[in-house]
């Protein structure tokens, strides 16, 4: 047995030609770099490479039986010839890594040799249209891609606007690219779904004989720029809540038109957020199916893709790479093409959703090898290592998708979109019921309040009613009528009605903030009216965007009645002072403020507004020899020793002489007995008093 472990012993070369050749192939595909091979090729090895690789942890003990696999196809696709196959492995290495090189890491891959003939550019078997003279009007370059671009054109014939796909001019001259143009026209055809963009024609220009093809042109942007725009506002803090479900939304169907592709069975091969457009109005379409191929059959010309043709030689060989590094699966980096199946493509589709979560694909890098080796080693950073708020189910979702054994992902596209729409309708179920859940508990609290809410749409249809709104005005939760009802609004007059602009939920409903708008209200169950205080709010969306406003109406007519009744009572107070001949007075024992009525500053000969408030001022007024006694009088009766207060003493006149005064006072206590409050009137008995010392003498 040989050292690749292979029947083909007659033909293997001496052992230092097929430990080269093993090199050759590592280095062809990747595991291993030029500075390893050359070490290789100079030192030689102390026993059969392929051991000798393990053991230094250049390759992985796993990786050896492909390896082996591929050193014998290319053995034998060389009639043995080792040095012929080493020679061929290396201009092709070579060729790959320039080719490589010059893309960058989200590019496709699909490198391809030029053709010696550049009009042999597709198989005879495969027929296609003769030109449409003028057919198609070419406007503006749409996009450009891997190996083709696409026009935005008008379809003269039947007037309307279609895309356009020829090949690229760098590619024109390249068979096997041209070959696989053709191929994704036919593939792209046969699949008919709504996630496939379906293709109208395929045929060729008039003047250059090149192939292209016309199809539906999606006006809309790619998902992963949609991922860009809101992996930006989520760092900003302006995300909104439901563009997540809306990218998780279009990744589903994404998986269920790979599913459909996989039913009739091909398979994409390079699934990546920018080969799928989210249309205008609701459409999700996968694009770019140039490196799709059928499975069972080998990467195959145009004549594969009818039932009725023939099996041709194979576009790709085993070891050659095909797809786009950043989102490769590691079967499909090595260039494993017999491992390639549908679980190839979701790992694609595992790898688009962790872009979605995280704004960025699995494996990045400055240079395509690096990205490719890391698509190789297929360990990407779990989604939360970037965003802790990744949802822990979508994040075991991705990375069993993204699983680097196939057996361990799931085993269908439609698997994995089941499991993303199966993780949504959970959450929207608990948000639902947290929803629910808190309703209920608003309701309550709404319920138990004895102010009246209302909150109307911007159109300002009723939303929400509580039980004292529907006490108050006469509205109901269920009639969902105007938010006004048939209640009407008076201003304090009690007359003049308010318009509808000028009622404070119209107000909140055009973004006003609205306080303490009293009001008098009349509704059928209360005809006689009750006085209302209105508080009103604007209503917004997470963008700030006007929805509607809520008012909240409480109840003051018991307030009103007592203002109403103070205001009266101060009026009946006004007027018994006014019309009082003598002097009163109101004092504050705590504060030391004093009232004095007109009349008891006009008894010492003073205007009303000549007097301060403070009763201090009062006792500078008293003469002194009755100072101490009226201060006295006045402790005694505030310290309720006295029933009522009664004092004879003198005050100071504006003009410097002194007037007799008769003062009376009763105090108001608390429970306690402490006096609050003392009020009483002057009497001038100044008259009186000279007359008693006139009879006196």
């Amino acid at each position: 047995m040989d050292s690749f472990g292979s029947p083909l012993e007659t033909l293997l070369p001496q052992p230092s030609e097929r430990d080269l050749l093993f090199a050759a192939v590592c280095l062809h595909v990747g595991t291993i770099d030029p500075d390893q091979f050359a070490a290789i090729r100079h030192e030689g090895s102390a026993g059969p490479l392929p051991e000798v690789l393990v053991q230094r942890g250049w390759i992985e003990p796993t990786d050896r039986p492909h390896l082996e696999y591929l050193a014998n196809r290319y053995l034998q696709s060389h009639n043995g010839d080792c040095q012929a196959a080493i020679a061929q492995l290396l201009a092709n290495a070579r060729r790959a890594v320039n080719a490589i090189e010059t893309l960058a890491p989200d590019s496709t891959i699909a490198v391809s040799p030029p053709t010696a003939n550049p009009n042999e550019f597709h198989s005879p078997d495969v027929e296609i249209s003769p030109p449409t003279q003028s057919r198609y009007s070419f406007s503006s370059v749409h996009a450009v891609g891997g190996m083709g671009r696409v026009w935005r054109a008008q379809d003269e014939q039947l007037q309307r606007e279609v895309a356009l796909k020829e090949l690229r001019p760098d590619q024109v001259n390249n068979s096997k690219t041209a070959a696989r143009f053709v191929r994704e026209a036919l593939l792209t055809a046969q699949l008919e779904h709504p996630g496939v963009v379906p293709v109208y024609e395929l045929t060729t220009q008039a003047k250059s004989g090149q192939p292209f093809y016309a199809m539906r042109f999606v006006h809309g942007g790619t998902l992963s720029e949609a991922v860009r725009a809101f992996h930006a506002k989520r760092e900003s803090g302006q995300v909104e809540s439901l563009e997540l479900v809306r990218l998780l939304t279009a990744f589903t169907a994404v998986c269920n038109t790979i599913g459909y592709a996989h039913s009739r069975g091909v398979i994409h091969r390079d699934l990546k957020g920018d080969n799928v457009i989210l249309g205008d109005f609701g459409e999700v379409i996968v694009l770019d199916w140039g490196v799709a191929k059928r499975l069972g059959q080998p990467d195959d010309d145009p004549a594969s893709f009818s039932d009725m043709a023939p099996s041709r030689p194979g576009l790709t060989l085993q070891g050659e790479i095909v797809g786009t590094p950043a989102y490769m699966a590691p079967e499909q980096a090595e260039g494993r093409l017999d491992a390639i199946d549908e679980r190839t493509d979701v790992y694609g589709l595992g790898a688009m959703l962790y872009e979605i979560l995280t704004g960025k694909p699995p494996f990045v890098g400055e240079r395509t090898m690096e990205v490719l080796q890391q698509a190789m080693r297929g360990n990407p950073k779990a989604p939360r290592e970037h965003w802790p708020e990744v949802p822990v189910g979508l994040e075991e979702i991705c990375l069993k998708a993204m699983a680097r054994q196939p057996e361990q992902r799931f085993a269908r596209a439609d698997e994995l979109g089941k499991a993303v729409q199966q993780w949504q309708d959970t959450q929207r179920r608990r948000a639902e019921d947290a929803l629910r859940r808190q309703t209920e508990i608003l309701t309550s609290i709404l319920n138990s309040m004895s102010e009246g809410v209302v909150v109307s749409d911007h159109e300002g249809k009723t939303l929400l009613v509580n039980q004292a709104a529907e006490r108050m005005l006469g509205l109901s939760s269920e009639s969902l009528a105007a938010p006004q009802g048939n209640a009407k609004y008076f201003k304090p007059d009690e007359t003049t009605e308010f318009e509808l602009h000028e009622l404070p939920l119209t107000r909140a409903m055009q973004g006003e903030e609205v306080d303490d708008v009293q009001m008098f209200v009349r509704t059928e169950a209360k005809p006689d009216g009750f006085w209302a205080s209105a508080n009103a709010r604007p209503l917004r969306d997470e963008t700030g965007a006007l929805r509607g406003g809520v008012v909240v109406f409480r109840d003051i007519t018991e307030r009103k009645q007592f203002e109403m009744e103070l205001v009266r009572s101060r009026e009946r107070f006004e007027l018994a002072v006014r019309g009082s001949q003598d002097g009163l007075w109101d004092w504050d024992p705590r504060t030391g403020e004093i009232y004095y009525s007109p009349q008891w500053k006009a008894i010492i000969g003073y205007e009303d507004h000549e007097i301060g408030q403070r009763i201090e001022e009062w006792e500078q007024r008293l003469h002194p020899d009755d100072r101490e006694r009226v201060i006295a009088a006045n402790k005694a009766h505030i310290d309720g020793l006295t029933p009522h207060y009664q004092c004879e003493y003198r005050l100071r006149h504006k003009d410097g002489s002194y007037r007799w005064i008769l003062a009376r006072g009763v105090a108001l206590r608390d429970a306690n007995g402490v006096t609050y409050r003392i009020a009483g009137s002057h009497v001038d008995i100044t008259d009186r008093k000279r007359a008693e010392e006139a009879n006196t003498r």
